[in-house]
């Protein structure tokens, strides 16, 4: 479930919602998410939050996705493990539901 946390002045609500699960990135084991937003502006950047099974804090990604012109975005990385990643608005104010990724 996303939270959607309106600014003054904005018509709609902004939300992040990402569905995530697992394929091949270059050649390797990996992970994909797509995003799906509504309220933000084509090309606004997200910050990516992730971890790895028994990590006790998420470390943030130095990849930044950004919207096309429908409010979509994807992001994916090669991993086998347990993975769990949620997405942020750039000024961190919206956050997306989390998605926890079995391992391969």
């Amino acid at each position: 479930q996303s939270i959607s946390i309106g600014q003054p002045g904005e018509t709609s609500p902004r939300s992040i919602t990402i569905t995530c699960g697992r394929t091949t990135v270059s050649g390797k084991p990996g992970v994909m998410c797509d995003g799906a937003t509504s309220g933000f502006a084509k090309g606004s950047e997200f910050l990516l939050y992730f971890r790895h099974q028994g990590e006790s804090s998420y470390t943030q990604g130095s990849v930044r996705p950004s919207t096309d012109a429908s409010g979509a975005f994807t992001w994916s990385r090669k991993t086998s493990k347990k993975l769990y990643v949620y997405f942020t608005s750039g000024d961190a104010v919206v956050q997306s539901n989390r998605a926890i990724i079995p391992a391969n």
